[in-house]
């Protein structure tokens, strides 16, 4: 459907409904057109090529720029840093450069907008930062809760400049409603559908662990659902129809909820190298799963253990917009059936703070008691999210589509062949 939309954008073809742009924000038909210009060119057999370059430069840019300069907090860090950021960076992210997934794009353009608003003073940076806010969150709105609760956390410092970012969002969102205006009459600064698949979503939530699609696997339906027994019992064949409905779940049943979230969110962080998508065992424990868990949780710990900069909240705004966007992110998993590439922000702001941290190795090194506590600490969540990923994956529901009904017994006792 992006690529659908960037060639209807080019051609003059029916956007609206190429895009699906009833569901989806109107800059993911925009995202894919300098490919879908080389294609058009070049001709469709160089379709392929022309996505995986620019997915590439991207990439690039995330690597070699965006994630460096966060780490130093605007400074450009040392040469050695920003090679460990642009390899490790490269290697994390190769999976997505094939695909026409804006994952990516969304991401870049929210990390981006933290880049802007926490190392600079002018008012047109924090106009610019604004408007990258809104395009990430047109791109995938799932990122509107981390998105709002960043920019409040940034308007606690920054209350006197916040209406130029506001001025930047409203920017943003203006062009969505602009659109909704001419194809659906309808003056929403979001896709007019959006709330359609959230109630999807919350439905599966409830008793999902996780979804996979098999995309190197031709037969059959790709879709693969990783369920929890224990929480499609608590369902009985009724999951929740909304968000509230949900959180009363939740509610009602802590200690259950409590680690069925654990679970969605380390299981999402147990990638394998066919992330975005999958392969045919989606469960199995892989080498890059332990080095995406890595990254992430010694990261986190770097930012946690970091020592205060003078100056406060002000002088070090990255650090709290960084941790605001994995903790957001990690609560939208938890709301949702997620997928693998939905912990992107949670796997990038690790490499953040795991490129931050090298600049201070050597205290990281230093043998003190409390280091060894931190790395103690560090060894023991890296081993429990990898532990609770597995646990969270051991149940997958039979190929296809899935209900509650379908994931209180084990598959294994249903005759599905994993």
């Amino acid at each position: 459907m992006y690529w659908n939309g960037a060639h209807a954008l080019l051609t003059g073809g029916g956007i609206t409904e190429s895009g699906g742009l009833a569901l989806r924000g109107i800059f993911s038909a925009v995202i894919y057109v300098p490919a879908a210009f080389v294609a058009l060119v070049a001709g469709e057999g160089s379709a392929g090529w022309a996505v995986l370059v620019q997915n590439a430069a991207l990439i690039s840019v995330i690597g070699g720029i965006i994630v460096p300069r966060l780490a130093g907090r605007g400074v450009q860090p040392r040469s050695w840093q920003v090679w460990v950021s642009a390899i490790g960076t490269s290697l994390l992210l190769r999976g997505f450069a094939p695909f026409t997934l804006l994952d990516l794009w969304a991401v870049a353009f929210v990390l981006v907008a933290v880049l802007l608003l926490s190392t600079s003073t002018r008012a047109l940076m924090f106009v610019l930062g604004g408007c990258a806010l809104a395009v990430g969150v047109n791109l995938r709105p799932v990122y509107i809760v981390p998105v709002a609760l960043l920019f409040v956390i940034w308007c606690v410092p920054r209350w006197k400049r916040a209406v130029f970012a506001l001025v930047g969002i409203c920017a943003g969102f203006s062009v969505q409603a602009f659109y909704n205006g001419h194809a659906f009459l309808s003056w929403l600064p979001w896709p007019v559908d959006t709330f359609r698949i959230g109630q999807i979503q919350t439905q599966y939530a409830s008793f999902i662990v996780r979804y996979d699609t098999l995309a190197y696997d031709g037969s059959g339906d790709p879709r693969q659902f990783s369920c929890s027994p224990s929480m499609a019992d608590l369902v009985s064949g009724r999951p929740p129809g909304s968000v509230g409905e949900l959180i009363q779940l939740f509610v009602a049943h802590p200690i259950q909820s409590t680690g069925f979230a654990v679970e969605k969110v380390a299981s999402s962080l147990n990638w394998s190298a066919a992330t975005p998508y999958s392969g045919v065992m989606p469960g199995r424990l892989t080498l890059f799963g332990v080095v995406v868990v890595f990254i992430a949780i010694a990261g986190l710990l770097v930012f946690l253990r970091q020592p205060r900069v003078p100056g406060g909240l002000a002088a070090n705004l990255s650090t709290p917009l960084l941790l605001t966007l994995s903790a957001a992110t990690a609560g939208t998993i938890v709301f949702s059936a997620p997928e693998a590439r939905f912990a992107l922000p949670i796997v990038l702001v690790g490499m953040v703070g795991l490129v931050r941290g090298l600049g201070g190795v050597s205290q990281f090194m230093n043998a003190t008691a409390r280091g060894w506590i931190w790395r103690a600490v560090g060894v023991l969540l890296i081993a429990g999210f990898i532990v609770l990923g597995q646990m969270g994956l051991a149940h997958p529901a039979p190929r296809g589509d899935v209900t509650s009904s379908q994931c209180v017994e084990p598959p294994s006792a249903s005759g599905a062949g994993h």
